[in-house]
């Protein structure tokens, strides 16, 4: 669908609905992805492709490559310490979610429609925060002891728990070089690959996102309805090997909305997770 590659068409789809929408998956669906052990799992290790890893199995592509258990751990940061990067936030819920799952070392959301980063500016304002206060002294949710939010209802965060910045991937980020542990693409990547030029895209996306990532723990997790025969050709292609160190793979049992899918000739039962372990 090349529209979704198309601002014009988020500005006027966000305009006409400010309800949350989840692609593909919710926070439920993918928190496992967020494991330091998963996080840390790119390491190549699979005999049929040195820099792969793979998890589950699938009747064609997933069942040529074997599994590998004896994965390398690195000290990947805590949850109240990670410094989070959502691409293409749109509306979801993704990033309060996470930060009532207890990651709170700081979230920006990015989306290049001015429309929904606005809807999302107002949503999550003072009042968000005060809310996540009053339920953590109520014992809901939220960690007892949790700095980030503060000890007092009238005092400010000790950071700043979530952002919402009208931001193109695509023209370069304003933020420093490996600010970001952990970079989360939900759906974008499909966005771009749906346009024209869309190779050039990818390619941007990929140099953008390995800077932005600390240079010793940084992991990009990439959520898309893609076959890893049609995704991993804009990871892996030629020329590409400066990015990353390897990238795991893991299959999501599509969430099951509607009966009608199941009656769908070549409906897939799954989406899938790449993540890609920034290489120095």
């Amino acid at each position: 669908m090349a529209f979704y590659g198309k601002k014009e068409y988020w500005d006027e789809r966000y305009a006409l609905s400010t309800e949350p929408y989840e692609w593909y998956q919710s926070y439920h669906g993918i928190r496992h992805l967020f494991d330091p052990v998963n996080l840390s799992a790119s390491q190549g290790l699979n005999p049929a492709n040195p820099r792969r890893i793979v998890e589950g199995k699938d009747r064609d592509f997933m069942s040529q490559h074997i599994i590998q258990k004896n994965i390398p751990k690195t000290n990947f940061p805590n949850r109240d310490k990670c410094r989070i990067l959502i691409v293409g936030c749109g509306n979801s819920r993704l990033g309060e979610d996470m930060i009532r799952d207890g990651w709170t070392g700081g979230i920006v959301c990015i989306d290049w429609s001015k429309t929904v980063i606005q809807q999302m500016q107002a949503k999550y304002n003072d009042s968000f925060l005060r809310k996540l206060r009053k339920e953590r002294y109520h014992g809901r949710n939220l960690d007892e002891g949790d700095p980030a939010l503060g000890t007092d209802s009238s005092e400010p965060p000790k950071v700043s728990l979530i952002q919402y910045i009208c931001a193109d991937i695509l023209e370069g980020l304003p933020f420093e070089d490996g600010i970001f542990d952990l970079i989360i693409s939900k759906g974008s990547f499909d966005s771009l690959l749906s346009a024209a030029g869309s190779v050039g895209s990818i390619r941007k996306m990929n140099q953008e996102c390995h800077r932005l990532l600390d240079k010793v723990h940084g992991s990009m997790v990439i959520i898309t309805n893609g076959n890893p025969e049609n995704r991993l050709v804009h990871l892996e292609q030629p020329g590409n090997d400066e990015w990353w160190s390897g990238i795991g793979i893991h299959n999501l049992p599509k969430p099951q909305i509607d009966r009608r899918q199941l009656m769908v000739k070549d409906a897939t039962k799954f989406h899938h997770a790449y993540i890609c372990r920034k290489k120095v």
